[in-house]
Parts: C-alpha cells; structure tokens; sequence
C-alpha cells in the first residue's frame, strides 16, 4: 500500500517551500553579497549615503547601498520564514495523513 501523496500535490508543496525559504533567506544573502563585493573591491559601504564603487569599469555603489540596507528586511523575512515553514509542515502533514486516511486498505 502506497501512502505517498499524489506526484503534483507533492511537486506543488516542495515548489511552495522553495518560495518560503528563497523569500526568507533573500534579503539576508542579499546584504552579505553586497558587503563582500564592497570588500572584495575596496569600497566602503554604509546605509546612509552611496559611496562610489567601481566594478568591472561600473559604478555599482548605488546597488551595492540597495541590497546592503535587505539586510535589515531580514529582521522580518527570518522568522515569518520560519512560521512560514512550520505551517507548511503542518500542512503537508495534514495532506498525508488525509491521503493515508482515503486510500483503503486493498
């Protein structure tokens, strides 16, 4: 007897927990590749103003000073991630237990 659920029940619920994990890891991944870029460059990278930045013959100061202040959008993004997960472990077990339930033993 298989309890498995059914293949696109369960290819949708790993797609939903991809999107819960990417938003909640997103903004903090995002902060520390600016601050390694703007370390591995030279530049000087703060929250209050653009510093020129030259990469690659580019001024990405303003880019770097944009995905450096997601870091503070991880203070919300990192627990609502973590509720975010810990419904989807109720969900999903819910679907199996149901799944489990409705098939009958043959």
């Amino acid at each position: 007897m298989n309890t498995a659920p059914q293949p696109r029940v369960r290819r949708r619920m790993f797609m939903i927990l991809a999107i819960i994990i990417f938003l909640a890891v997103f903004p903090v991944a995002a902060a520390l590749g600016a601050y390694t870029i703007a370390d591995a460059a030279g530049c000087r990278l703060n929250e209050a103003e653009v510093n020129p930045c030259i990469v690659l013959r580019a001024d990405v100061g303003e880019w770097l000073m944009v995905f450096g202040l997601m870091g503070w959008l991880g203070i919300a993004s990192l627990p609502l991630g973590a509720m975010g997960v810990a419904i989807w472990l109720i969900a999903a077990l819910f679907l199996y237990l149901r799944g489990r339930r409705n098939r009958s033993p043959a």
